[in-house]
Formats: C-alpha cells, structure tokens, sequence
C-alpha cells in the first residue's frame, strides 16, 4: 500500500477511502503566483487545457520541461484529470516518438520548469 493512503474497506466506494490530496493542473493555473513564477509552465498548461476548437485555431508549439524524481524530464502534456504527461526523451517529437509519455505524475511533484532540457 502506498504511503499516506488508508486501506479502503469497501475499494469500489473511493469517496469513503483517504487519498492523498493532490492538486490538479487547472488549480495549479488558478494558483496567485504561478503565472509569475512558472511563465514557461503556465503558458503551456493554459494552452494544452484549451477547448480543442481553440487549440486548432491558436496552435501552441512551446516545449516544457521540468524535473521529477532528481531527473529532467519533457512535458508533452496534462490531462483533464489534472496530471502531468512526462517523458524522458528530452527531443521527444509529437509527430514521430511514441508513446505520448511514459509517466503521469502530480503537478506538485515537479519542479524547476523552464523552456530547456
């Protein structure tokens, strides 16, 4: 069991189960001050969370990084469920690597965000 959870009794009812807290991807856009302090982050955030009509009217071709577990790692996105999409092929291309990522992770559990590998 991981640690910080409570075994659930009952594993199909999870609202009765003690979860971690963990923030998702549009709190973290919401946050004062991560604008400021994360530019490179943010913006990419904001873009990949657009409504797909928007994405394919105002395309966003910024790279992110960031690290994770004392490594640098590629954002290739977030998902509506608040996660960050992570690889560690730092010249990954969207149009030619898979898969997508190769980890899901909180956005809390990364750091040092920037624009380069």
């Amino acid at each position: 069991m991981a640690e910080g959870r409570t075994p659930c009794p009952v594993p199909r009812v999870l609202n009765e189960c003690e979860l971690p807290k963990v923030t998702h991807v549009d709190d973290w856009l919401d946050t004062p001050g991560n604008a400021k302090e994360h530019p490179a982050a943010h913006a990419f955030f904001e873009a990949f969370r657009r409504p797909a009509h928007v994405k394919l009217t105002m395309p966003y071709d910024g790279k992110l990084f960031c690290t994770w577990r004392g490594a640098r790692y590629r954002v290739t996105g977030c998902s509506r469920m608040g996660d960050v999409w992570l690889h560690s092929k730092l010249d990954w291309n969207e149009d030619k690597d898979s898969p997508f990522y190769e980890h899901r992770v909180a956005v809390d559990e990364c750091s040092e965000w920037g624009t380069d590998g």
